[in-house]
């Protein structure tokens, strides 16, 4: 009601002007009478003009500059009633109004299609009647918010769900679990992913222009997959339109922190326009291929030496010379002026009308942005606990022999593109889409890290440790996905069930998919120069380690999916709708894991190089021969050499399932929903040494007990395909998934739901593969577990929603979770002194818990001085523990910790505000949204000796956002956003139960200003 108050009013002065023209205007505004909303999509012909429009969100269309007369308009939606209004009469200077309720047509066809046209609706009013229709409790996020919230991809869009957030910036956490306990979904299909970390979907790699909305089902049921345990998140693409669409835009941003001034990068890095490698960073050779150059021999003993001795010699040297200069001299990080970002968008889609409600249309979207972003002045801190006669103290893993406190600055390039092409052919009696949808995000950050806090600049005494670190990704995701449903309309739209009193069978629906996935990363050549400064000459790492290495790392997840649903609806005696629903679903995913590590040994020439403190030895590392000739003129510098420990695998996840489910109605008020599925999960791997052989120094990482009893990490030698076999996962299992939900609705616009349901949670290829990982020289070594478990999860729901009017919502819900072997990160010593492990383990139970309320409120229904201002506030409270070994209970009990401790991952409240001000007389819109994560245990503690590792917090952050669109003409519209208003300091803690605390690391990523203008036809 607000769009049209303030529309009439913009129409008062139109109407003025169309009386000295003889022309006036039809304004026609439809909806939806069962639930009294606007109808969005609905298409208006002027029969006699032959124009035609479709209703926008609000419902409504204009046709201006309609001459004087009488007129026939015909109002139909696929789905709903056609309306055919006669003698229709516009008049010179005057605005004609006319409401059209269009009632739904629910005898001639099936309650799926309907179910279909509401889910990819991109309006709220469409969303909001989703969630109260459907069986399972359902948040959404539809293509108007996301675009007045300036969300540039799924990730960001994500943040607007109530109890929804994003970890990393890029995956989903639902009311506060992450990515293993929830299911990313595109249009239904279950998506890949070849992310190295998780088996979670990257959302920041679909950009909006693509999105139509984002749903997020929080109560399983047996139609879901059995891992959605936190909530299946199923990202609608826009469906093929009713009329012609074609529209663009183009913007640009600016950091105030970064654009315009110095950002860290390197020599030859940085990111293509398209975001894609030129070759430069392509691997020379593989990691096996490397030759072992021979040792340099004293000048007598080369003198002994025969002429075939000294020429294997040569040749060995040479070759090892050409493999050292065949890998880029770029490993060390610089400085280039940070430039704007930029974006566009198009969209163009078209369909034809073949026959009454017959129609064949194909959409097209695609976006582009970049950017460049950084900081410096960041710090990240890598401390210890220990106890002192004051208590525990934080402090240095070695004392002043060990890095730890560093001022970290880093300069971050970015591609992000996407695009979808749908083509669909909609029919009483089918309905078939093909949709073929691929992104590509790009990253290249480079990380500098310095530690001198124990180094004097004044004498010259002291240390100073540093880390560069050069990173570049290609990440895409590719699906090819045919999904179709089948009513049966050869059988009668109704039919009685004999000896079945009022009960009613409808058209029965059979809809199915095929999807063919495929998601990749490729990382080439991450370098890592670590290097110590001390006594006025730079040099590598203590221990013997490298000052250089390079990782080539590749990923590639693939895999086809199938799915078979046959869904029977009927009506029982009170006219309440129910259905039966039975399927079959088959998820087989292969994922190829290829990585190749080079380090660089020394000779007997560049061991240390002379220079002040601000020196950069990247700019200076010798590689290869400075000469060649009998020794004793041989120098030999710096040449590459294998790594110990890579390791090649091919896993293959199988998951295969069956349910049954019903939505029966008891009463016209009462329902009851549920199931069970059967659900069988298969998890293999196959693994070699990336080098081919197993030497002496092949190695994977593993957790002992020393004789205190304290666990630490060590290396483990293997030696043969046997041994390597008995470090790989190989789950093997069946569940019966059990769901049963009550819905009650005491009146049309009130439910209360009660759902109880039993789902799994699986690890990831990253979580059970003995593969070693390090992001920087200051993180910690994370490595697999190949003798995880899965998790069971016991989910209790209770939802109370109300919708008072159309587009309006108010609901609140508490939720209880048991976790039976919950996978979670620990903390680990090792081997390396001072050196921080992380890897997944099994605890013996766990429990979330919490509570959840979201409005969206038009505040004009209360304040008619506030027309057009709409309030949406979304908040979530959860609590969480792990039940600690008795092992790790043992070990940290000296040092406050608790039988219990928190979830990692799970931060304690999410708060979302956000105020949206229409004013449609000016063409203006409004938009400030504010979000506040509460902190999040990171990772957990551990002991080993004296050295307690504390727990690892999430410190609480806001963000606010400001959004501004203004009509210019008809089609032209320019938009301005501020993000990040706030700008606070992400920040992490060491945290230690006795009570204390230390910063981790902190920094700030800069407000960023865009501004863009569209165009639509």
């Amino acid at each position: 009601m607000r769009r049209v108050v303030a529309g009439l009013t913009a129409l008062s002065l139109l109407g003025v002007w169309a009386q000295d023209t003889g022309t006036g205007a039809l304004r026609v505004q439809v909806t939806d009478p069962d639930w009294e909303v606007p109808l969005a999509e609905a298409t208006v012909t002027v029969v006699e003009l032959e124009r035609r429009a479709q209703t926008g969100p609000d419902g409504g269309v204009l046709f201006e500059q309609v001459p004087f007369g009488n007129y026939s308009v015909l109002v139909s939606r696929p789905g709903f009633e056609r309306k055919l209004l006669r003698n229709v009469a516009v008049t010179p200077g005057a605005v004609q109004r006319l409401d059209v309720p269009l009632g739904a047509v629910y005898t001639e066809m099936d309650e799926l299609v309907v179910k279909d046209i509401d889910i990819s609706a991109g309006s709220d009013t469409a969303l909001i009647a989703l969630k109260m229709t459907s069986a399972a409790a359902i948040d959404a996020v539809s293509a108007d918010t996301i675009k007045r919230a300036g969300a540039s991809d799924a990730a960001g869009a994500l943040k607007l769900v109530a109890g929804a957030t994003v970890q990393d910036g890029k995956y989903a956490v639902v009311r506060g679990l992450p990515d293993r306990y929830v299911s990313s979904q595109l249009n239904g299909v279950r998506l890949p992913s070849a992310d190295a970390d998780k088996r979670a979907v990257q959302l920041d790699q679909f950009p909006a222009s693509m999105i139509e909305s984002i749903q997020v089902h929080k109560t399983f049921m047996p139609d879901q997959q059995g891992d959605a345990s936190g909530g299946a998140v199923d990202i609608r693409l826009k469906r093929v339109p009713e009329q012609t669409v074609l529209a663009a835009s183009v913007g640009m941003a600016y950091n105030d922190q970064v654009t315009g001034r110095k950002m860290l990068t390197s020599s030859g890095g940085g990111v293509s326009y398209w975001g894609r490698d030129d070759g430069d960073l392509d691997l020379p050779f593989r990691v096996g291929e490397v030759g072992s150059a021979m040792s340099i021999p004293s000048v007598s003993a080369w003198r002994r030496y025969t002429e075939a001795q000294k020429q294997e010699r040569r040749d060995s040297w040479l070759r090892s010379d050409r493999e050292t200069s065949a890998f880029s001299g770029d490993f060390g990080s610089s400085h280039k002026t940070a430039e704007p970002g930029t974006r566009w968008s198009a969209t163009a889609g078209d369909s034809l009308l073949l026959a009454e409600d017959v129609r064949l249309g194909v959409l097209g979207t695609f976006s582009y942005k970049n950017d460049m972003t950084g900081y410096d002045g960041g710090r990240y801190n890598s401390y210890v606990a220990r106890e002192t006669p004051d208590g525990l103290a934080f402090g240095r893993s070695n004392f002043d022999s060990s890095a730890s406190e560093f001022q970290t600055e880093r300069g971050r390039e970015s591609v992000l593109w996407g695009g979808t092409v749908g083509v669909g052919f909609e029919s009483p009696w089918t309905d078939i889409g093909l949709t073929y949808t691929r992104s590509q995000a790009t990253d290249y950050t480079v990380t500098r890290a310095i530690d001198d806090r124990t180094y004097d600049y004044e004498t010259g005494a002291g240390t100073i440790w540093r880390s560069q670190s050069l990173h570049y990704s290609e990440r895409a995701t590719e699906t090819v996905m045919l999904q179709a449903s089948h009513p049966w309309f050869f059988l009668p739209e109704e039919l009685p069930v004999f000896g079945w009193r009022g009960l009613t069978l409808l058209q029965p629906v059979t809809d199915w998919s095929v999807s063919r996935n495929k998601a990749s990363q490729v990382e080439p050549d991450r370098r890592l120069f670590t290097d110590v400064y001390n006594n006025g000459y730079w040099s590598g790492p203590s221990g013997g380690l490298s000052p250089l290495e390079r990782r080539w790392r590749d990923i590639e997840e693939a895999g086809w999916q199938y799915s078979l649903n046959q869904k029977i609806p009927f009506t029982q005696w009170t006219g309440s709708e129910g259905f039966l629903k039975a399927g079959y679903f088959d998820d087989q995913v292969t994922r190829t894991y290829s990585q190749d590590t080079f380090i660089y040994k020394s000779g007997n020439e560049g061991v240390k190089y002379p220079g002040d403190p601000d020196t950069l030895w990247s700019d200076w590392f010798l590689t290869g021969y400075p000469a060649l000739g009998d020794p004793p003129d041989l120098k030999r510098g710096w040449y590459v050499a294998s790594g110990d420990s890579d390791i090649d695998y091919r896993g293959r996840q199988d998951i295969q399932a069956w349910y049954l489910m019903a939505d029966l109605p008891l009463t016209s008020q009462l329902s009851l929903q549920g199931g069970v599925r059967l659900e069988s999960t298969e998890i293999s791997a196959q693994m070699r040494p990336a080098k081919g052989v197993y030497d002496n120094n092949f190695a994977v990482l593993t957790v002992l007990t020393d004789m205190n009893g304290s666990e630490y990490v060590n290396k483990l030698r293997v030696s043969s395909d046997e041994e390597l076999a008995a470090h790989a996962p190989n789950l093997s299992r069946t569940d019966q998934l059990p769901a049963l939900g009550l819905k009650y609705s005491p009146f049309e616009k009130l439910n209360l739901r009660l759902n109880w349901s039993e789902t799994v949670a699986r690890p990831t290829f990253k979580e059970l593969m003995p593969v070693e990982f390090k992001e920087s020289a200051a993180s910690p070594t994370f490595f697999g577990n190949p003798r995880l478990q899965m998790a069971e999860v016991e989910n209790y729901d209770v939802r109370l929603e109300y919708m008072p009017s159309g587009g309006q919502i108010w609901s609140i819900s508490t939720f209880y979770k048991k976790l039976r072997n919950p996978i979670d990160m620990r903390a680990y010593n090792g081997y390396v002194e001072g050196e921080v492990f992380i890897t997944p383990v099994n605890y013996p139970e766990g429990e979330i818990s919490g509570v959840e309320f979201e409005v969206r409120q038009s505040l004009g229904e209360w304040l008619d001085w506030s027309k057009g201002l709409t309030l949406g506030a979304n908040f979530a409270l959860m609590e969480s523990e792990v039940t600690r070994s008795a092992n790790e209970y043992a070990s940290v009990k000296a040092y406050g910790g608790g039988r219990t401790r928190r979830m990692a991952g799970q931060p304690d409240h999410l708060l979302g505000l956000n105020l949206m001000y229409d004013v449609e007389a000016w063409g203006s819109c409004f938009s400030l949204f504010f979000t506040r994560r509460g902190d999040a245990l990171l990772s957990g503690d551990s002991v080993n000796g004296d050295r307690y590792v504390p727990m690892v917090f999430e410190n609480p952050f806001d963000t606010l956002d400001f959004g501004f669109s203004q009509k210019l003409t008809k089609r032209w519209t320019l938009g301005l956003r501020v993000k990040n208003i706030l700008d606070p300091e992400i920040e992490q803690e060491y945290r230690l139960e006795k009570g204390g605390e230390a910063v981790r690391s902190s920094y700030k990523v800069g407000r960023e200003y865009s501004v863009s203008l569209a165009c639509e036809w």
